[in-house]
């Protein structure tokens, strides 16, 4: 669910069809309460997690977090809005994202490894629900919206298997591009999903151990 939600960003990040679901995404919401609706996202998923007494609500918490979860290619989006300067905005998407994906990540994992390990595995998602209200707060009181004017939405800009196509049949130096996005998604899906659970019952892991591993 999370991958179907990646937006495309570029020089028409905010033209219809250059986003695929958040549902409607930025072709009927301005990026500002996108970014708003994902943080809000996160937080309901981190909230559903840390208090679930069965399998179902983390189930819930999945898609809801599929759903919302597209905060890093909306800032990219609203990179390409405010950077003025083409040649700019290549080294700006590629700080952002080292700074979020790649330190946060390194951060992130050890660290709630070693919290969970320590006080519970609840105690993390408690923490990332703070870290989410945060966030929240913070995109709405410091980031302003960095286009007033929205065009109008057609149900046909919400298919991703229409807009891969187009996008693939538009440029031969972004089909190449895509689908190496595309398997890389997936590869890291599986990645994510089995890591902690292959390592805990092959080599008995606990979660610091796997999440100090996995942040390297």
């Amino acid at each position: 669910v999370s991958f179907k939600n990646h937006t495309y960003p570029g020089p028409y990040s905010s033209s219809p069809g250059t986003s695929l679901p958040l549902s409607l995404s930025l072709s009927v919401c301005p990026q500002l309460t996108v970014l708003l609706i994902a943080s809000a996202g996160a937080a309901v998923r981190f909230l559903v997690s840390a208090t679930a007494d069965s399998v179902a609500p983390l189930y819930v918490a999945a898609v809801v977090s599929g759903l919302t979860e597209v905060t890093p290619m909306i800032s990219m989006a609203y990179l390409a809005d405010i950077v003025t300067k083409r040649e700019a905005l290549a080294p700006a998407m590629a700080f952002m994202r080292g700074i979020s994906e790649g330190f946060g990540i390194a951060v992130a994992l050890p660290l709630s490894g070693l919290i969970a390990d320590a006080y519970g595995i609840r105690v993390p998602f408690w923490v990332a629900l703070a870290a989410s209200v945060l966030s929240f707060a913070l995109t709405y009181a410091f980031v302003p919206e960095s286009l007033k004017v929205k065009t109008s939405f057609e149900w046909s800009d919400a298919n991703m298997v229409t807009k891969y196509n187009h996008f693939c049949g538009a440029s031969e130096e972004i089909s190449p591009a895509l689908k190496s996005l595309f398997l890389f998604n997936v590869a890291h899906a599986f990645v994510l999903t089995n890591f902690v659970n292959y390592f805990k019952y092959a080599f008995g892991w606990t979660v610091a151990e796997s999440g100090l591993a996995f942040g390297k």
